[in-house]
């Protein structure tokens, strides 16, 4: 991400990885969750399993073994949806066929406590506190230690095709906070986009059926995270806000406002296509809408009328398997990815999410600015929202479990289970399991 044009760089395609290469059968005795292990002499070769596309990794290990020819970093990739559980299975058979991992940032508890990360306080403290968004480092914490690095911080914003818009005579929502519009103002502007103009997508969350992107509706519409109680172990998911969130949700796609046939690895590039009106996520679609010439524009994610205002927050970090016998090599590489100018904007070259590192932000938001109009307020949207409307996803040494629930049973309310049915049933399933995981 240096001078180059921002619309020819984030364009470039990929070579891509083996899909699960470097998850081997090889694994260790035994590991630890200490300060990583001391310096080898010599070249080494250290393996990151990673969930996003090779355009985003590619690039970024390039810049890193050219600036570190005694250490050389391969990656194999994962898609999202399965990258957690698998990565955990093989933590759970002390596997040390990889260094460096990614953690999304609500499972770094979880694995802590599984003795599935090292711990890098020690290592790293000090110029961490000194180079990182604070609510970003935070995210990596678990019981006053720091267990992974994050490379990438994330809000959402309301994206909309300016040219529908128009052929509806519908005004564009301002940038302005203080004049975010509710979400049923958008499925109102959403429905008269497509009776205006014929196109089939009012509406869409860019990551249909996740925790993560859903999370903040039911907040704001007063439902809270879904655990409470003593370590998040309780759940509560059965309260008013989370029936009205998720009858929300359940509408959008009963009401064909959002399309049902798009999944979320799709929903970018359907966007960037130009067939729908609004859409509500990451600026990983920008890309896409830069190479179509889609003229857009942004705005503050909705929020429920008589609600609280409410965006997503956390991302991914690097985390370095306590069972890999390179894990020197592995501390530089993941100190250079989040703690260096350099390093963290190239983790972000590939993409538009926002770098964690404070400094690498700065140059990021600036440089996006000058490349891409329409996103020339994007940079001081992110940073209210961090600060005013943000939310982090629930602390819970069962998290992963319950993650894994909500998205099976956002599956099932998109695809019409009666959404009293569909929470009742998981809100069971949910207490079943938390029990049996605390015997």
């Amino acid at each position: 991400m240096q001078n180059r044009p921002r619309g020819s760089r984030l364009l470039c395609a990929v070579a891509g990885l083996s899909a699960l290469a470097l998850l081997g059968t090889a694994c260790s005795s035994s590991g630890s969750t200490s300060t990583p292990q001391a310096a080898q002499s010599g070249p080494v070769t250290i393996h990151l399993v990673e969930n996003a596309p090779p355009a985003l990794w590619v690039p970024f290990l390039k810049a890193f073994n050219a600036s570190h020819p005694d250490i050389k970093v391969v990656a194999s990739s994962i898609p999202f949806d399965n990258e957690a559980t698998i990565v955990q299975a093989r933590l759970g058979q002390k596997d040390s066929s990889f260094d460096v991992f990614v953690v999304d940032q609500p499972r770094t508890a979880d694995w802590a406590a599984h003795g599935y990360l090292v711990n890098l306080t020690s290592a790293v403290a000090s110029q961490a506190k000194a180079t990182l968004f604070p609510a970003a480092l935070q995210a990596s914490e678990y019981q006053g230690s720091i267990w992974d690095l994050p490379v990438w911080e994330s809000s959402n914003q309301l994206y909309y095709n300016t040219a529908l818009l128009k052929k509806a005579g519908v005004t564009p929502p301002s940038t302005n906070p203080a004049q975010r519009w509710t979400w049923e103002q958008t499925v109102a502007a959403a429905k008269q986009v497509q009776a205006k103009t014929g196109v089939s997508c009012g509406l869409m969350l860019e990551q249909t059926d996740r925790y993560y992107q859903i999370e903040p509706m039911i907040i704001s519409a007063g439902g809270g995270t879904g655990l409470t109680g003593p370590g998040n172990l309780t759940p509560n998911i059965q309260n008013a806000g989370w029936v009205k969130a998720a009858t929300f949700y359940q509408n959008l796609f009963k009401d064909n406002v959002t399309p049902s046939s798009v999944n979320a690895s799709e929903t970018d590039a359907y966007f960037a296509s130009g067939k729908c009106a609004f859409f509500v996520g990451l600026p990983l679609a920008v890309p896409g809408l830069v190479s179509n010439k889609v003229a857009f524009g942004i705005a503050p994610e909705p929020y429920f009328a008589g609600g609280t205002p409410a965006t997503p927050n956390e991302a991914n970090g690097l985390g370095i398997n306590p069972f890999s016998t390179h894990q020197a090599a592995a501390l530089t590489f993941v100190k250079w990815a989040a703690l260096t100018t350099a390093g963290d904007l190239a983790s972000v070259q590939g993409v538009d999410i926002p770098p964690a590192n404070i400094a690498s932000a700065k140059i990021f938001f600036s440089q996006l600015a000058a490349s891409v109009p329409a996103m020339k307020d994007f940079g001081s949207l992110v940073n209210y929202e961090l600060v005013h409307t943000a939310v982090a996803r629930p602390v819970s040494l069962q998290y992963v479990e319950f993650e894994a629930e909500m998205f099976q049973m956002f599956g099932n309310i998109r695809n019409g289970t009666p959404v009293a049915s569909a929470l009742a049933a998981t809100s069971k399933q949910l207490t079943s399991a938390f029990q049996s995981a605390g015997q």
